[in-house]
């Protein structure tokens, strides 16, 4: 019964994560663009949870442990380390303060170039209109 305990508590302690869903189904964003939405909070360097929150909410802030923005109902982040060697994100802000978008989704993929600097490879959203704004599913295609 106690090797039991030790595969159960691994589960317990797992957070459950989204699937990663492939670049391709997102609206590239120029890697400038990305970078601009950030500019002046400084060098691109640091924690990448930090800079990928700086990137969605065009602040200087830091994300906290729930990730909290406002104007935005809930918001989910998932993580993983890709074969390739980079960080890929997908932040997922549901209930958003819009008229026509109901859900926005951020996919960034990060490269680390050494301790604390980092390389932003990809950025690309999608979205998911409100009822009578266009599409129900995340998709690529901006809300009307």
């Amino acid at each position: 019964m106690r090797w039991l305990i030790l595969p159960l508590l691994f589960l317990l302690a797992s957070p459950l994560q989204a699937e990663m869903v492939h670049r391709d189904n997102f609206r590239m964003l120029p890697v400038e663009a990305a970078q601009t939405r950030r500019a002046a909070c400084g060098a691109f360097a640091g924690e990448p949870d930090t800079l990928v929150y700086q990137m969605i909410t065009e602040s200087c802030g830091e994300p906290g442990t729930h990730w909290a923005i406002s104007e935005v109902e809930e918001v989910q982040v998932t993580r993983a380390w890709a074969k390739l060697g980079y960080l890929s994100y997908q932040v997922l802000l549901l209930g958003l303060a819009d008229d026509s978008v109901r859900d926005e989704e951020w996919r960034f993929e990060l490269t680390p170039v050494d301790d604390d600097t980092w390389q932003l490879d990809f950025a690309g959203r999608r979205w998911r209109c409100q009822p009578g704004r266009g599409h129900a599913q995340l998709t690529s295609e901006p809300c009307q």
